[in-house]
Order: structure tokens, then sequence, then C-alpha cells
């Protein structure tokens, strides 16, 4: 199940990296963190990880070193990444600018609200 998890995970990131130009922080990060229960440090590390070609080796090293990095998800997540933001860009060129921006700004808003009400219920 968890394989299953990540490769969806890497998917719906390699989509939205095409399509909005997001994906570590704003899509795997609250994912591992709500539906693989990586703690928010693992979580950050490993999308780093999954992201450490095109992005910051030496952050992805530093959350390593304080062992805050699953490599094994990072790099099935990187690699379905890879193979579907293309699908993101296709949809993203063929949108009119107003319709990404506001396809952009109620997928921000779904995401908001689902962070804040599922850590509301936690404080």
């Amino acid at each position: 199940m968890e394989l299953f998890l990540l490769i969806f995970a890497g998917v719906l990131s390699g989509i939205c990296s095409g399509l909005f130009g997001i994906g570590g922080g704003v899509v795997l990060v609250p994912f591992l963190v709500y539906f693989l229960h990586c703690n928010q440090q693992t979580a950050v590390g490993t999308s780093l990880a999954a992201l450490l070609a095109p992005i910051g080796i030496l952050a992805v090293l530093t959350y390593h070193q304080q062992g805050f990095v699953d490599w094994k998800k990072g790099m099935i997540l990187g690699v379905t990444m890879i193979f579907t933001s293309f699908l993101g860009a296709k949809i993203g060129v063929t949108l009119g600018s107003d319709a990404l921006k506001f396809s952009f700004g109620v997928f921000l808003c779904c995401l908001g609200v689902y962070t804040l009400l599922t850590t509301y219920h936690k404080l």
C-alpha cells in the first residue's frame, strides 16, 4: 500500500509541477505528513531527496545528516515525478492564463483549508 501511495504522490506532484510549477513543498510534504505519517522534518527531507538533482543537494545533505531523509520514498517519488510532470505541463499550456491562475488558487485554498483543519484538532 505504501508503494501505491508513493507512486500516487509522485504522479500528483509531477502533474502539479508541470501544471502549476510546484510539487515538493506544496504537494509532497503535506502528503507525506498526512497520508504516510512522516514527521514534518522527514517529510521535508524526503521531498528534497525526490527533487535532489534539480533543486538542492546541500539542503538534502543537511536533513540527511540529522536523520530526516527516507531515501527509498524520495527515489520512488522522484522517478514518478519525472514521468508525469510533462502531463501537467501539457494541460497547463492548453489552459488560458486566467483558467490556470484560478485553478492554482483553488488548489492552494483547498490545501490550506485541509492543513488548517487537520492541524487545528491537534492544538
